[in-house]
């Protein structure tokens, strides 16, 4: 785990860097990453992880209205610094964030684990890609 993560919320400027594209585009297609971004900006929060100046995770999570929910869109973190914390970090932050909401979040078998040993509840949603089983995770106060 890095003792110096600075965790922030992401400015307008931020949501255009090349840094910030190019870490979404690990977890979200190319083509809806800009959309993702300023949809979250605009309607909900993008959280950036800084270490040594650089930004080496984000989570962009949209609010789910009159449903108190929010659902995270999409959480990266740079391929050499995983495993020390900072996706951890930026869920607690989200979570946080959503007070007495819920957070929720659709994953694959990739990423379930992730999420369970978060605290969120999985629920599998079955084959609902050919080949890809997907889950329903959920956290709440």
């Amino acid at each position: 785990m890095v003792d110096a993560i600075s965790v922030r919320l992401a400015s307008t400027a931020d949501a255009d860097t090349v840094e910030v594209r190019s870490l979404l585009a690990l977890a979200i297609s190319t083509g809806r990453v800009g959309g993702t971004v300023a949809d979250c900006i605009a309607n909900g929060i993008v959280l950036l992880a800084i270490v040594e100046g650089r930004v080496v995770g984000c989570l962009c999570l949209s609010s789910g209205g009159l449903t108190g929910e929010w659902r995270i869109e999409a959480i990266a973190v740079d391929s050499g610094w995983r495993h020390h914390g900072i996706g951890r970090r930026l869920i607690r932050e989200a979570t946080a964030h959503a007070r007495a909401g819920a957070v929720v979040a659709e994953t694959d078998s990739d990423g379930v684990g992730f999420y369970a040993r978060c605290g969120f509840a999985t629920i599998s949603l079955g084959e609902k890609y050919p080949g890809v089983q997907r889950f329903w995770c959920h956290w709440s106060v």
